[in-house]
């Protein structure tokens, strides 16, 4: 089955088997979108700077906003914490057990804060080059893009150790970075617009 959509997304995120999450190019909306109907179910802004990117875990959203940090609603947009950050250049982020993940790509270095805003730890591994995207599993390991280094990388955030999982020429440019848990698949797209599925089962 294929849906047509007569907008131009920035972002796109399957958030239950039948809707999405989509977010405008310099805008401050996420609309989620039936894919059974091709109608939008509920739409919500977000006051302030343009929206850089959003993650949803839980039933709930966890949204870069540039200029600012970020912003953690529930599904109907509902403002349930703001969390400034100091932080620059700020591409994805992930919640994850009550701390936030974010790659800085000019740093070469993943950071972690908490629901505070101050980061608590950083990794960094020679292996990964400008980070961008950034993604996790329910056990609670995180996928990491490498945009220069072409591969993606693991990282434990118990045993706080970096791995890599995949090295390839079609990771080149590697941006965004999704996770199938029930699949256990990961599908990444890169900037010229290749899209790769890796079993990690």
């Amino acid at each position: 089955m294929i849906r047509t959509f007569n907008c131009h997304f920035s972002q796109i995120l399957l958030i239950t088997d039948n809707k999405i999450a989509v977010g405008n190019f310099n805008g401050n909306t996420i609309s989620i979108i039936s894919l059974v109907s091709s109608l939008v179910d509920n739409s919500f802004e977000i006051k302030g700077n343009f929206i850089q990117s959003f993650s949803f875990r839980k039933e709930k959203f966890l949204i870069v906003v540039i200029d600012f940090g970020f912003c953690l609603t529930d599904i109907e947009g509902n403002i349930l914490k703001t969390i400034p950050s100091s932080a620059v250049d700020i591409i994805y982020a992930v919640l994850l057990n009550d701390k936030i993940y974010f790659s800085q790509f000019r740093k070469d270095s993943i950071f972690c804060c908490d629901m505070k805003g101050n980061v608590v730890n950083e990794y960094r591994d020679e292996r990964l080059k400008y980070p961008v995207g950034v993604t996790c599993s329910e056990t609670g390991v995180l996928f990491i893009t490498g945009f220069k280094s072409n591969n993606i990388i693991t990282l434990s955030t118990t045993g706080n150790e970096l791995k890599e999982l995949y090295s390839n020429s079609n990771l080149c440019r590697a941006r965004a970075i999704s996770y199938n848990s029930g699949k256990q698949q990961l599908l990444v797209s890169t900037e010229d617009g290749k899209i790769s599925l890796f079993d990690i089962s």
